[in-house]
């Protein structure tokens, strides 16, 4: 996972978040991403992010949601 998953993955998980939204993690992260991708590559990092998170098996679907693994 790169760099800026580890940041994503620390900045939602500190405060106890056991679950969070896609909004959620939208608000925290676009402001942050490069003024050089559009709105729609925000968009596909944030996915990409989260689907990292979830491959490396910290996070899980939840219907809407993500939280915590259990693993």
């Amino acid at each position: 996972m790169n760099n800026l998953g580890w940041k994503l993955f620390n900045a939602l998980f500190p405060r106890n978040l056991e679950s969070f939204a896609h909004v959620d993690i939208n608000r925290l992260l676009l402001d942050k991403l490069s003024e050089v991708l559009d709105a729609t590559q925000k968009d596909n990092k944030v996915k990409n992010l989260l689907q990292a998170l979830k491959q490396e098996g910290l996070i899980e679907p939840e219907g809407k949601s993500w939280r915590m693994s259990k693993r």
